[in-house]
């Protein structure tokens, strides 16, 4: 199945050397989010219009922040990327502070390096060259940070594209996306489970290659 412009699909490139994305359709259960607050919490998530909300323990609902995710590692295994998913941020730390028992806790923070701005998003995969895949789940798209700093969109797609994540390179050198609706799931619907198989699986050649699985 080719992901392209089929009936009244709304799906938009804003690059003209990747014409569709092929897709393989699935019904594995998506396991939910937990819920991780972020910081400072300016960022609000809206999916069509609404935003995303948890039942609490008193059966009220209220909009999560949800902290650090995504988080993935660079091809070298020299920078560690990562960001709140409901901030606008892309970070990066350089593994080998991670990894220094002599750096304490403020020693640490201060190495953390505010890399580029970032959609509202969940999974990411970082190719060979450097760019960082990333999607923007409030925009039903997937987009990808150049080495240059600057986020592009790379596919829209507002009926197959529902929570795009767990981007990994395959064998056949094709990177691999999941959309899982986890937004119309009942953890971030108000208890509402509004999800409607089937549940994607895509693929679409990125700019460079990776590292399988990654």
């Amino acid at each position: 199945m080719t992901f392209g412009r089929r009936g009244s699909n709304r799906v938009r490139s804003r690059k003209a050397s990747q014409r569709g994305l092929p897709t393989i359709r699935c019904a594995m259960p998506i396991r939910p989010l937990p819920d991780l607050l972020e910081g400072d919490g300016r960022t609000r998530r809206r999916f069509d219009g609404r935003p995303a909300e948890i039942l609490g323990q008193d059966g009220e609902p209220f909009r999560p922040r949800v902290g650090i995710n995504p988080f993935a590692i660079d091809a070298n295994g020299e920078w560690l990327y990562f960001g709140p998913m409901t901030g606008e941020t892309m970070y990066r730390i350089h593994t080998a502070d991670q990894r220094d028992p002599g750096l304490d806790r403020a020693q640490l923070s201060d190495r953390v390096e505010r890399y580029a701005d970032k959609p509202i998003g969940d999974g990411i995969s970082v190719d060979v060259a450097g760019n960082i895949y990333i999607s923007a789940i409030t925009d039903h798209a997937i987009g990808v940070i150049g080495t240059d700093r600057r986020y592009e969109v790379l596919f829209e797609d507002d009926e197959r594209l529902l929570w795009p994540d767990a981007f990994s390179y395959g064998p056949d050198g094709k990177m691999y996306v999941v959309a899982n609706q986890l937004h119309l799931g009942p953890v971030l619907n108000a208890g509402e489970d509004e999800t409607k198989p089937p549940y994607y699986i895509l693929r679409f050649k990125p700019q460079a290659p990776g590292t399988v699985g990654r």
